[in-house]
């Protein structure tokens, strides 16, 4: 649910959400489990929002140069 609402919420889904989870609780939501239930450009906005460090949203696949 929390994957849907971040990808595709609107305003009041959004707020809803908001209010429901504690920012830092939707920050962890998004370094556990962001990479495999978001848009690459959903994870890099959210990022943004909850000020999540760079390297906790990284999943498989993310490296520019994987060896």
């Amino acid at each position: 649910m929390i994957a849907r609402l971040l990808e595709d919420g609107d305003g009041a889904d959004l707020a809803w959400l908001c209010e429901a989870v504690p920012e830092k609780d939707l920050a962890v939501w998004l370094a556990r489990h962001g990479h495999r239930k978001l848009s690459r450009r959903s994870r890099a906005f959210w990022q943004v929002v909850l000020d999540a460090p760079v390297g906790t949203l990284a999943g498989p696949g993310s490296e520019l140069w994987p060896l």
